[in-house]
Order: structure tokens, then C-alpha cells, then sequence
């Protein structure tokens, strides 16, 4: 997600009646669903946000007349609204209809109790429903469901909102300039932005409340934008001058809270240069238009000047300090200025209001000359690694019960995944603070010395959680933690790991680094960082067609610049643009693009794939289509799937030719795409040309052991493979890049095939693995058939379910 702007951190839902409800509308769902990752985060968000509100009197005052002004508009609403005028009659009973109004009234009216500041349980409500609001939700539930073809997930609420929130900020960093603060204009805009993302997700059926609306409005978005309109103009019908001004002051009340609570975690003010007890402060909003720092007053234990700069080229503000002890920490805060030139008048209440505080230590080498910034950095954990370390326990507990035989490697690495992910999330260093900008590039200087709080007790914290659950259900699995080093939002961001501190972060068994900008993430395996080395991630707009995310430059650097590669691959995710149907990664070279893949992740719209070599990388939208794998359907998802991700290529001219043979070295070049293997070794072979097109496949899949030819000289690439091969060369690469395990049983499982005897020595081990893991079985009648030869439809199947486990 793109830096949020200034006093837009709220505005996914400003609109007068959406945001009487903000607080809790992630909540307004079915309490049997687990509160999810992104719920929890949801919640965290709206209680931080909240007490930021609460910080400021005059931010309670305008949220408070907002919830009066609602209670009242909404009574109006409930008296004057004819469900059978709407759209949404037309698909429900009329006694359903009005059943159905009724409870949303009733919820809203709950919503403005319960989230009062007034309320004694406010703070109580923003962490869980109330048990009024809990029987009124339920009540909504019952109304809806015989109407509903899936449950409303809390989860997919979160999310919505969360989409919304990015349109709105996107469009805010690229166009707003204060006008947006006028009367009306904001409300617009969120409602704009709100529309915009329900009908990029109405065909999607990705979203379970966006596909709640399509079954209550017949799959016709026309007709539920007409009654979201019909809606809007009832419920602003005969509002005063006066009343439209509490709505815009209570929408901006809440929006400055959510700016004050992002700029809490994104500080826009850097240390530039300075000279004696001068000091250059850069501020950045994150915004294409240039906000002006006059539009604040700038307080401070010293004095600060705004510098326009040159032209509005560095703007920046001077801080002298002289006559200020430098022993104690200084603070620079951004105070709202009603008197400023340009303030938007809806502001007004709030002037005084400090947007944003920066505090640090300053000296002067000397008396006045020659000063340079002490740098301060404080490096902890995320806020809540105690809580997610907590969870581990139930995470394993809840996957066992769940899966309580651990029969395969697919179920150990799915538990494995799931663990990963937690530590990632847990062993995140908010870095962001300890950052220096010069020159555009934000740098990160780490040593072990920093790390002591961490090394101490938060890591100790979180492994020893891991430890203790895993030893609880007497599992031995292979898990490798990852600790990341978030820098925060930034186009230039660099991180340099010394020697010291790779070697600290291995003797306290962590497995891999890792440096996250924004959302965008690398990480590097510790035990081949043998030097210091420099990670670096940039980012510019990208020029790409179809491209659905910015272009990311990404580097890891020995102290020579020489560029790293990796036999074990790097992990980097890059967040995606709007929905994620059909989208891969590109791989840009010059001039050329190649389609690498890539996982996506609906929850958090990004996308994740590995790689032995980093460079330019863009999210693209690729989708392909075949004219003769229709009927083909217990195939046809997992071609589609793979050719859109660029890994699966076709015949031409439309055709996949799904009962075709496939060769030994197109089988090989199909699993080195999917896993996006880069390597190459000497090769033996006297069959495979440096000139053929799948002498590259074959070399990496040879450098990392995955193939074997049919003799020592020879590959025979062109001849069709048979079904053990292609067994053995899809277990070798699950036993190299997953680190699967042979069964121990492999002769047990082979004798459920009554031709087990067929399969020769060398491919047994290999067979039964895959049989083990429901990748490659029989052929019906028990039949494995090892020397039958498998069709491209076949071979797609097979590629498709070793992506999944990526």
C-alpha cells in the first residue's frame, strides 16, 4: 500500500453515514467465524485509531455531534424509508424486505450506543460486540439467509474495507491538493471510491459480503448502484446547512485521528544535514502534490523556520537550537493552523491539534561547529509479538485436531507454512525510526549491540513459544525462522548486514533476513550471506501493460557490488494493485519480460514467489486461453492456472493438446518454470545441444540434481517419458527445493498397486513418494502402469499441485 497522505488515513469510509459506523463494521458478521489475521488487524487498527480521537477534545466533540446528528437522520430514515421503492425488493419477499430493514435499522441504532465515547463501555466495544449489538446482528443473519448463497466472513469485511481505504489513498497521494477538505468533496470521493471497488469485485466471487450483494440484487450491479444513490439522497433529503457541516467536521474528526495514528507508525520527518545547532528536518506526506508545511504550525523547544526551498524544489524545515540543552531529547510537532493560507474552513474546530510529533537527540562537534545528528535508534519487535507468540500453541493444536495424522511431507509442510508465516508476522524489527535519508535513499545500518533488547527477550519470547508447542504435541519439524527488518514506506531503501550481524542472527537460530518496504518484502537464506552484503528494494512507476503493481528494483550486494545468487531461493512478495485475478510476475530484462509466477494472496493482496536471481520485477494481468481443454475438466482449472501464470506454454494457434505425449525434456522445462530454477552445471550429456531450447531446463535441473539421464552420456530428451521418470524427476525436486522426505514404508504403500512389481529399483523410493502425497497415483484397477507414458493434460495436473505447495 502506497504511503498514505496527509488527513487521509480515514477516508475509506467519510461518507456521513458510513463513517457514523467505521468503528465497527468489520465486526458486523456471523461472532461463530475465529477472528482472522486480517480481523485482528482490523481491530487493532480501529482501537489505536480511537485513542488517538480520544487524545483530542475537540475530535470528541465533532465524532459525538456526528452520532446525535446520525441517531436522529436515521429515525427519519426508518419513517420515510419504502423498501418496495428499492431495487432490492424485486428478489426478496416483501414481508422478508421489510424484515430485513428493520434489523439494519436496529443494528445502526446499536451501532451509535454502543460506539459513543460517552458510552462507559466504549473502549470494551471496540474490542468486541456488545451483547445487544451481538442478538441484532444475529437477528440480521436469520432474515438473510435463506437469500444468501455463502456466510459473511468477518475476514472479507476487513478486507473490503481495507481496499477501499487503498483506492481512496491512492487517489489522494496522486491528485488531492486541500480542496478535497471542502464541503461535500470528501464525501464524494469515499463515495466514489467505495463503488469502484464493489464492481471490480462483483464478478470476482472473491469477496463473500460483495457476493452477498450480488445474490440480494441478481448478479445487476446497475440496480444496486441506483439504490445506493436512492439511499444517499433519502438519507441527505431536507439536512440543513448546519447539519451537513456536523457530518463533514465529525468525518474529519475521525479522519485526522487515523492520520495522527499513521503518522505514529510512518514518522515523515527525516534528518537531513546540518551546521553548529542548525538542522535540516526533511518532511515527506507521501503525496504527488506538494503539501505545504506552512499549513502547520511547527512547535518546538528550539526555533523552526519552513524553507520553501528553491522554487518548492527540498522544502524543508530549519531547526535551530541554539540556547537548548542538548542532553535532553528535542521534540518538532506539526500543530493544525486555522490561520494558515489555504486552511480549509471544515477545519476550524480543530485547530491546535497536533497532527504529528519528532523526537530525537542532537550535538555539535565542538562549541557550535561542525554539528552532526546523534542517532537514537530504538529497535524492538512488532507491538503485539507477544500475542502472536501466544497463539503458536493453539495454531498447532488447532491444525492437529484438525489433521491429526502427519501421514505425508504435505501435511508436516502445510503445519511448517503456517508456523513460518506466524514467526514472519512476529519477528517483524520496526526499523523505521532508525533510518537516515541522504540523497533520496533511506539506509539501514544495523549492529549486534542494537539488538540486545531484542536478542534478549522479545526473540528468546517468540522461539521459546515455538519450541514449547512443538515439544507439547512431540512433533520434530523443520521450520525456519525469518527475521525482517521493516524500514517502512520508502521509493529507496536499503539495508546493509555486516559480518557481525549475520553471524549474531545465526547463533541465535534464525534461518533467513529479511527487509520489507512498504509491502514489498525479500528475504535471503543467513547461511549464504558468507560476507556483508547490502539488500536494496526501489520502486518507480511502472511502464509495463497490464501492470498491476509498481516496478521493483530488487539487489543483494557483497561489498565488491557484485550481486549475490542463491542456490536456495529468495523469498519476495510484492503487493498488488486492485483485484488479483490472473496475475503473475514478470521478470525484466532488457527490453524483454519473462512470466515467473508467483502465489497470490487474496487476504493480503500480494503475490509471493521465489527465485536463485533478483533484478526488476512488475505484477502483471496475464490470461490464457486454450480452444480444446474444455472438455478436459478434470484438468482444465490447472492448464488455465498455470498458462496464466505463464509457466505452461501451448502448441499455437489456440491449442494446448491435452492428450498429447509429453517428452523428458518437456516435462523437465515445465517443472523448472514452475519453480523458477535458475542454475546451471557442466553437463554430460552428449544428446543435449547448447543450441536446443531446453538446454537451459535441463542444466539447472541437473546443477540441482533433480534428473538423471538413461545412461551417463545421455539424456534422450526428445523421447517420451514414462510415468515413473516422471515420478522420480518430480520427487527429486520435491526432496531438493521442499525438503521432502522418502516414506519409510515406501514398499507398503507401492504394494497397493498390483503391478508394483514393474516399477525398477531406482524409481521405487520416488513412486511411493508421490503416490504418498496423492500427486501421482494409479491408473484405475490398481494399476500404476510405471512404464506408460502420461499426457500433457497429465503432466499439467502433476506441475499445478507442486506449485501449490510453493
Amino acid at each position: 500500500m502506497k504511503k498514505k497522505a496527509l488527513l487521509a488515513s480515514v477516508v475509506a469510509l467519510v461518507t456521513a453515514s458510513a463513517m457514523t459506523f467505521a468503528p465497527v463494521s468489520y465486526k458486523v458478521i456471523d461472532k461463530a467465524y475465529a477472528a482472522t489475521e486480517n480481523v485482528e488487524k482490523a481491530s487493532n487498527k480501529i482501537k489505536a485509531v480511537f485513542a488517538q480521537l480520544q487524545d483530542e477534545d475537540a475530535l470528541v466533540a465533532a465524532y459525538e455531534d456526528l452520532l446525535e446528528q446520525a441517531d436522529k437522520d436515521i429515525a427519519k430514515v426508518e419513517a420515510e424509508l419504502d423498501i418496495a421503492e428499492f431495487n432490492i425488493s424485486e428478489n426478496l419477499d416483501p414481508d422478508v424486505a421489510e424484515d430485513v430493514k428493520d434489523a439494519i435499522i436496529a443494528i445502526a441504532k446499536q451501532l451509535i450506543k454502543d460506539y459513543s465515547t460517552k458510552n462507559e463501555n466504549f473502549n470494551k466495544n471496540l474490542g468486541d460486540l456488545s451483547t445487544d449489538l451481538e442478538a441484532a446482528i444475529e437477528n440480521l443473519n436469520d432474515k438473510l439467509a435463506p437469500v444468501l448463497s455463502e456466510e459473511i466472513t468477518r475476514d472479507d469485511v476487513a478486507l473490503l474495507l481495507e481496499e477501499i481505504e487503498e483506492k481512496l489513498f491512492e487517489k489522494f497521494s496522486n491528485e488531492a491538493d486541500l480542496d478535497w477538505f471542502d464541503e461535500g468533496n470528501l464525501s464524494e470521493e469515499a463515495k466514489d471510491a467505495i463503488k469502484a471497488v464493489i464492481e471490480e469485485e462483483w464478478n470476482t466471487n472473491d469477496n463473500s459480503l460483495v457476493a452477498a450483494f450480488v445474490d440480494l440484487y441478481g448478479g445487476e450491479f446497475e440496480k444496486f448502484d441506483e439504490d445506493v444513490e436512492k439511499f444517499n439522497s433519502l438519507f441527505q433529503a431536507d439536512l440543513t446547512d448546519d447539519e451537513k457541516d456536523i457530518y463533514a467536521k465529525g468525518a474529519a474528526a475521525v479522519a485526522i485521528a487515523y492520520a495522527k495514528h499513521h503518522y505514529s507508525l510512518n514518522q515523515p520527518i527525516t534528518k537531513g544535514t546540518s551546521s553548529g545547532r542548525n538542522f535540516k528536518l526533511n518532511v515527506n506526506f507521501g503525496t504527488s502534490k506538494v503539501i505545504p508545511l506552512d499549513l502547520f504550525k511547527w512547535k518546538s523547544e528550539g526555533t523552526v523556520t519552513v524553507n520553501p526551498g528553491n522554487a518548492n524544489v527540498d522544502p524543508h524545515l530549519d531547526l535551530n537550537l541554539s540556547g537548548v540543552n542538548l542532553n535532553n531529547d528535542v521534540t518538532v510537532s506539526a500543530v493544525l493552523d486555522k490561520t494558515a493560507p489555504g486552511y480549509p474552513s471544515v477545519l476550524d474546530d480543530f485547530d491546535g491539534v497536533t497532527l504529528f510529533s519528532y523526537t530525537s537527540k542532537y550535538s555539535v562537534g565542538g562549541t557550535d561547529g561542525g554539528g552532526i545528528f546523534v542517532p537514537t535508534p530504538e529497535l524492538g519487535l512488532v507491538s503485539d509479538y507477544q500475542a502472536k507468540a501466544a497463539a503458536i500453541s493453539g495454531l498447532v493444536a488447532d491444525y492437529l485436531e484438525a489433521n491429526p495424522d502427519l501421514y505425508n511431507n504435505t501435511l508436516k509442510r502445510a503445519l511448517i507454512k503456517l508456523l513460518e508465516e506466524q514467526l514472519r508476522q512476529a519477528l517483524t524489527v520496526q526499523a523505521a525510526n532508525s533510518v537516515t535519508v541522504s540523497n533520496g535513499v533511506s539506509t539501514l545500518n544495523i549492529t549486534p549491540a542494537q539488538m540486545t533488547t531484542i536478542y534478549d527477550t522479545q526473540l528468546n519470547t517468540v522461539l521459546n513459544a515455538l519450541k514449547a508447542a512443538l515439544e507439547e504435541q512431540k512433533l520434530d519439524l523443520n521450520i525456519s525462522p525469518v527475521l525482517t527488518y521493516n524500514i517502512g514506506a520508502t521509493s529507496n531503501g536499503e539495508v546493509n548486514l555486516n559480518k557481525d550481524l549475520i553471524d549474531s542472527l545465526t547463533s541465535k537460530e534464525i534461518a533467513y533476513v529479511g527487509v520489507k518496504t512498504g509491502d514489498a518484502s525479500v528475504e535471503a537464506s543467513l547461511d549464504q550471506l558468507t560476507a556483508a552484503s547490502k539488500v536494496s528494494i526501489k520502486k518507480a512507476a511502472s511502464t509495463v501493460a497490464g501492470a498491476k503493481s509498481d516496478t521493483y528494483s530488487i539487489a543483494i550486494t557483497n561489498t565488491n557490488g557484485d550481486i549475490t545468487g542463491f542456490e536456495k531461493q529468495y523469498r519476495v512478495t510484492l503487493p498488488v494493485s486492485g483485484t488479483g485475478s490472473n496475475v503473475t510476475v514478470a521478470k525484466l530484462g532488457d527490453g524483454t519480460q519473462s512470466l515467473i509466477g508467483g502465489q497470490y494472496d487474496s487476504k493480503t493482496r500480494t503475490i509471493t514467489f521465489f527465485t536463485n536471481v533478483l533484478g526488476d520485477f512488475v505484477v502483471v494481468e496475464n490470461s490464457a486461453s486454450f480452444n480444446d481443454t474444455a472438455n478436459i475438466t478434470w484438468a482444465n482449472d490447472k492448464i488455465k492456472l498455470l498458462a496464466d501464470k505463464g509457466l505452461l506454454l501451448g502448441k499455437g494457434n489456440g491449442k494446448f493438446d491435452p492428450h498429447g505425449n509429453v517428452t523428458r525434456a518437456e516435462f523437465t522445462a515445465m517443472l523448472v518454470r514452475t519453480l523458477n530454477l535458475n542454475a546451471t552445471t557442466n553437463i554430460t550429456f552428449n544428446d543435449v545441444s547448447e543450441n536446443a531450447w531446453y538446454y537451459d531446463s535441463i542444466a539447472a535441473a541437473r546443477a540441482y540434481g533433480i534428473i538423471n539421464g538413461r545412461s551417463a552420456s545421455e539424456f534422450d530428451p526428445n523421447a517420451q517419458i514414462s510415468r515413473e521418470e516422471m515420478a522420480s524427476i518430480a520427487s527429486n525436486a520435491l526432496k531438493t527445493v521442499l525438503d521432502f522426505e522418502a516414506p519409510a514404508n515406501a514398499e507398503e504403500i507401492l504394494n497397493g498397486f498390483v503391478d508394483a512389481a514393474n516399477v525398477v529399483a531406482v524409481h521405487r523410493a520416488n513412486v511411493a513418494l508421490l503416490a504418498n502425497e496423492g500427486i501421482v497415483q494409479g491408473k484405475g484397477k490398481n494399476n500404476y502402469d510405471p512404464k506408460g507414458t502420461a499426457t500433457r493434460a497429465e503432466s499439467a495436473v502433476i506441475i499445478a499441485k507442486l506449485f501449490d505447495l510453493r
